[in-house]
């Protein structure tokens, strides 16, 4: 009986060290300010502390490669009594392309809303960003709750198919699980997780490095023919556009 509970002790204490492990180094990192900077979605505007902006670092997590723009809305910190607050989801559309920001669906509706809503304190947060989809939006709709919002607005479901955690992704190979999706953006607010990724974005940079280096001669012979078909091209709608002055003096 006795060495049946050293056996039990001895495993549970072996599968235990990693998490334990795991967890202290979570623990070092937070008191270290590891990525300080890109754990909250809200932070300070600049010269003005009562007010909150979107933190682009923070928007980082859901994209491998670039960082989208987001519209510099800014809001109080503390909401006051007469206030309407409204957050709005969605993707490049709801950002305002093709146009600026202050172009975007969410502008105009603050300024229809100053005008109708007198007496009232207008916000209108525009978190719509290029190429974000459900599991974007998902995660960003719980983290402003805590900012009391009185309405949010969503205006998606471009960026299903190819967006950032999107159906054809190729972020996570082949693979489109849900769950697993909402697994890693669940793991993204782990210090250590986010530490692991940035190592395995250098790891991809840098074999993209050495296949750039293996196939570099296939690929200066593919660029110089795509220019040479490229100067082909232009060369032959020059020579056709400079005949059709000629085609239309000499008809009848």
């Amino acid at each position: 009986m006795r060495e049946k509970n050293k056996t039990i002790l001895f495993w549970a204490i072996t599968l235990m060290l990693p998490l334990l492990l795991l967890l202290l180094t979570e623990g070092v990192l937070r008191v270290v300010g590891y990525e300080r900077e890109k754990q909250e979605l809200f932070i300070e505007a600049p010269n003005t502390p009562e007010y909150l902006l979107a933190n682009a670092k923070f928007v980082r997590r859901y994209f491998p490669v670039f960082i989208p723009e987001i519209a510099p809305n800014a809001f109080r910190k503390e909401k006051l009594p007469n206030t309407f607050r409204v957050f709005v989801f969605g993707g490049s559309s709801t950002e305002g392309f093709p146009y600026n920001f202050y172009n975007s669906f969410a502008d105009q509706l603050e300024q229809k809303l100053l005008v109708s809503a007198q007496g009232r304190h207008i916000e209108i947060i525009n978190l719509g960003m290029t190429a974000v989809n459900s599991y974007v939006i998902r995660d960003l709709s719980q983290r402003v709750l805590p900012y009391e919002p009185d309405a949010v607005i969503i205006y998606a479901g471009h960026n299903e198919f190819y967006g950032s955690f999107g159906a054809a992704t190729t972020q996570f190979g082949f693979t489109d699980s849900i769950r697993l999706k909402h697994l890693i953006l669940w793991l993204k607010n782990w210090r250590v997780y986010q530490r692991w990724s940035s190592w395995r974005v250098w790891g991809a940079v840098i074999a993209a490095r050495v296949i750039a280096e293996r196939v570099g001669l296939a690929w200066v012979s593919l660029v110089y023919r795509a220019r040479a078909e490229r100067s082909r091209v232009l060369r032959q709608a020059r020579v056709g556009l400079a005949r059709m002055p000629q085609l239309g003096s000499n008809a009848p």
